[in-house]
C-alpha cells in the first residue's frame, strides 16, 4: 500500500488500526515529516522493519517503507542502494531491493514537492529512466505533483518544463503508470492523479485499488498486489542439511519428532494469551467515526459526488430513510407556511377594509362584461403576459397611492372552465351564495369564451 499521509506522527493510532485491519506486507509512506530528532521507535510497528529518508534542511516532506519481517512473509530486504550514486538535495528517494519468492525487484518512494528546480527534476527523471531500462523488475511509488499530466491519453500537448520532461522519460525507459484515478480531494478543487505507481512489467502488479484516507490527508490509499514473479530468475537452493542426512531416514524422523515435541511441550503455552490490538484511545465511539468516514468515501467512490443523501431530524440526528426525510420537510413546510403568525401584518394607512366574505360582494353581469370588453380593446397584439402585468400592477399603484381599495380577481379562463366539470362546478358557485347574477355569466363563458373578447 502506499499514501501520502501528510505527517505520520499525529495519524500514527489510525494508521496502526489499518495496517491491523488489512494486513499489508509492504507500505510505502510520502510526505512522512519524520527528521533526525525522532528515532524509528517513535514509529515503530510491531513484526516491520522501517527504512526513512528523511529532509534535513526544513520542515516537512520525507519518505518510509515498511516490510514485514515474520517469518510467513515472503519479502525479504536484500539491500538498501542510491541509484548510480547520485543525490538530489530537493527530493526525497529511497531505493530498496526486494526479494520475493525467490526473485529479487527494485522497490522505490519518492516525494517530489512542487517547489523542486527544473534541475533537480532532471536528475530524479535520469535516475528513474536507468532503472526502469533495467531487465530487473522495478516498481516505483510516490506523490510526483504533476496535476496537469493526463495519464489517460500521455499527450504532451499543453505541457512545458518539467511536466513535459517527465511525461518524455516515462515514455522512454519502459515504465507503465498503473493509476488511472483521482488520488488527492481537498475542498473544492478539481480532483487530481498525484500519487502515481511504476512497473516495468505489465503483469507485477495487479487490483490497483483506492482506499480512503488515513485522518486528515487529503491523499487517498493506493492498495495493490503482487502476483508474478519469474521463475526462471530463481536460482535453485539447496539446502546443506539433506547433504548430511544419512540412509535411515527413520530413525532421523523419530530423533527429530522428540525433539520437537519436548521443545513444544515445555516452552509452547497451552493457552494463548489475549492480548488487544487496538490502542486504549481507539475507543467505539473512533471506530463509528472511522467506519462512517470509509462509508462517505465509498458513497462518493460510487457517485462521484461529495452531496450525501442525509438531512438531520429535530433531534440533530441524521436520517437516510425517505418516508422520514419526506415526512421532515413536510413538517418544515406546513410550521413556515401553513401555521403563520396573522398578528404583524401591516395595516394600510386610511383604508377601510372590504369584507372578505364571498357572498357580500356584489357583481353584475353587465360591469364584468364591459371590464372584459375593455381589457380586450387596451391589449395591443402582440403584448406579453409580462407587459400587461405591468400596466394593471401601475394602474393598481396610483389607486392604493390615492387610498381607493382595490379588488382583484383572478380569471384564468383555461383551468378554470375547460379542465373542470361544469356541472359540478356550477352546484358549488350555487352552494356558496355567490350572486345570481354572476351564476348566470359562468355558463356564458363556457359556452362561448372568445365571445366577450
Amino acid at each position: 500500500m502506499h499514501t501520502n499521509i501528510s505527517s505520520i506522527i499525529p495519524k500514527f493510532s489510525e494508521f496502526q488500526l489499518y495496517i491491523i485491519n488489512n494486513n499489508p506486507d509492504i507500505i510505502l509512506i510520502s510526505e512522512s515529516w519524520l527528521n533526525n530528532n525522532i528515532p524509528d521507535s517513535v514509529v515503530d510497528i510491531p513484526n516491520f522493519a522501517i527504512y526513512r529518508s528523511d529532509r534535513e534542511d526544513r520542515r516537512g516532506g520525507g519518505v518510509c517503507i515498511y516490510v514485514k519481517i515474520s517469518s510467513n512473509n515472503p519479502c525479504i530486504v536484500v539491500e538498501r542502494f542510491l541509484p548510480s550514486n547520485i543525490s538530489i538535495s530537493g527530493i526525497e528517494h529511497l531505493w530498496l531491493k526486494v526479494c520475493f519468492n525467490c526473485c529479487e525487484f527494485i522497490l522505490a518512494c519518492i516525494y517530489r514537492p512542487p517547489t523542486s528546480t527544473f534541475e533537480e527534476d532532471i536528475k530524479l527523471f535520469n535516475v528513474i529512466a536507468n532503472e526502469g531500462c533495467k531487465s530487473c523488475p522495478t516498481l516505483i511509488f510516490g506523490d510526483f505533483n504533476f496535476p496537469t499530466i493526463n495519464w489517460k491519453f500521455l499527450s504532451p500537448v499543453g505541457l512545458s518544463g518539467s511536466a513535459a520532461e517527465f511525461l518524455d522519460c516515462i515514455a522512454n525507459s519502459g515504465l507503465n503508470q498503473l493509476v488511472d484515478f483521482p488520488t488527492r480531494f481537498r475542498g473544492c478543487n478539481r480532483p487530481s492523479t498525484l500519487d502515481l505507481v511504476f512497473s516495468n512489467s505489465h503483469n507485477f502488479l495487479s487490483s490497483i485499488l483506492s482506499d480512503s484516507p488515513i485522518g486528515l490527508s487529503d491523499h487517498i490509499i493506493i492498495n495493490s498486489l503482487i502476483q508474478w514473479c519469474d521463475r526462471s530468475q530463481c536460482k535453485p537452493q539447496t539446502d546443506p542439511f539433506l547433504k548430511q542426512l544419512e540412509i535411515n531416514i527413520h530413525s532421523k524422523w523419530d530423533s527429530f519428532y522428540h525433539i520437537i515435541n519436548a521443545g513444544i511441550q515445555k516452552f509452547v503455552p497451552f493457552l494463548k494469551p489475549f492480548k488487544s490490538k487496538c490502542k486504549p484511545w481507539i475507543n467505539k465511539p473512533i471506530l463509528i467515526l472511522i467506519k462512517e468516514k470509509r462509508k462517505l468515501r465509498n458513497t462518493y467512490a460510487k457517485h462521484k459526488t461529495h452531496e450525501v443523501s442525509t438531512i438531520m431530524n429535530e433531534k440533530k440526528e441524521l436520517i437516510t430513510d425517505p418516508l422520514l426525510i419526506a415526512n421532515t420537510f413536510a413538517k418544515a413546510f406546513s410550521n413556515s407556511f401553513i401555521k403563520e403568525d396573522s398578528t404583524n401584518l401591516p395595516l394600510l394607512p386610511n383604508l377601510s377594509r372590504n369584507s372578505t366574505e364571498i357572498n357580500n360582494i356584489m357583481f353584475s353581469e353587465k360591469v364584468v362584461s364591459e371590464v372584459l370588453h375593455n381589457l380586450g380593446d387596451n391589449s395591443a397584439p402582440g403584448r406579453s403576459v409580462l407587459s400587461n402585468l405591468l400596466t394593471v400592477h401601475n394602474d393598481w399603484s396610483l389607486l392604493l397611492n390615492n387610498n381607493i381599495p382595490v379588488d382583484v380577481v383572478y380569471l384564468d379562463f383555461e383551468k378554470a372552465f375547460d379542465r373542470v366539470p361544469i356541472d359540478r362546478l356550477l352546484l358549488k358557485i350555487e352552494h356558496i351564495g355567490l350572486d345570481p347574477a354572476l351564476q348566470n355569466l359562468i355558463p356564458s363563458l363556457v359556452v362561448f369564451p372568445k365571445a366577450l373578447f
